[in-house]
């Protein structure tokens, strides 16, 4: 059975392109050979270099705009693009955020899927109990909507088997109904996808097999320049990357964490670090 690989990527900024580079180098290395590689994106000609080896679904503004929803909420298009995958054709669907590293062989993540579990990238906690102020305020809106426990978990990765087709809308439905009741965050889309995920009984961890480094995103990029510069200035193929990635993976921590001096510093400068992509 086919399992389809999807990527998101908007936008024409050198790291996010470069993101987007080595996360379908890393699923390249790491996937097994029925594989299907799409990218969702608006930028279709910086990603020329993979040839046939993906396939390319090119969006307008106009697209991105109305997957926003009537409320504009931008991470709302994330499961747009992963029902757009999903209504490609019959498939187990695996979405990546940009900043995420395929680690291992996948074979067993998408046996996992035909054996009826799905996965997000990882647990975070519970909103209705946690004791952070945002996840209070954010607990505060929620009360009435949705009931305790509250499970948030990671959505840099999702992943689902073909007949778990119909969870993406419920999410999306979630999602919605949230947004109507006027809750504001920038991880609704998330929590919806979570809380709907974790209802079946069988959400697990994909962290053993994609790592998601959207806390260190600056290290990451610093390092895949190079290892990128390196790559193409030795004029290796495609394949010749991702033999090379297998064997010379880029490792660092995937969160730093930044003292309070640093991160008044960066919002001074105007570095703080961009929302999860």
């Amino acid at each position: 059975m086919t399992t389809r690989f999807v990527v998101l990527s908007l936008g024409g900024q050198h790291e996010q392109t470069v993101r987007a580079w080595m996360a379908l180098l890393s699923l390249l290395a790491w996937s097994p050979a029925d594989r299907e590689l799409v990218l969702i994106t608006d930028q279709p000609q910086r990603y020329r270099w993979f040839g046939e080896r993906l396939r390319l679904y090119p969006v307008e503004q106009a697209t991105v705009t109305a997957w926003q929803g009537p409320q504009r909420f931008f991470w709302r298009v994330k499961l747009m693009a992963m029902q757009t995958a999903a209504d490609l054709g019959p498939a187990r669907l695996i979405y990546v955020d940009t900043d995420t590293l395929a680690r291992q062989p996948l074979a067993t993540l998408c046996e996992a899927l035909d054996a009826g579990a799905v996965f997000m990238h990882c647990y975070e906690f519970d909103v209705a109990r946690s004791r952070r102020r945002g996840d209070r305020r954010l607990w505060r809106q929620l009360r009435g909507l949705l009931p305790p426990p509250c499970p948030m978990w990671n959505a840099g990765v999702v992943a689902l088997g073909r007949e778990r087709r119909a969870l993406l809308d419920q999410a999306l439905a979630l999602c919605d109904r949230l947004l109507l009741a006027g809750v504001q965050h920038t991880l609704t889309e998330q929590l919806a996808t979570s809380v709907t995920l974790a209802a079946t009984g069988r959400l697990q961890a994909a962290a053993p097999w994609i790592d998601h480094y959207w806390g260190n995103k600056d290290g990451y990029a610093a390092a895949s320049d190079r290892w990128l510069a390196e790559v193409l200035i030795d004029g290796a193929s495609i394949d010749e990357a991702v033999q090379r990635l297998r064997v010379q993976p880029i490792r660092l921590p995937c969160v730093v964490r930044r003292r309070r001096w640093q991160q008044w510093a960066a919002r001074l400068l105007g570095l703080a670090a961009a929302p999860p992509s």
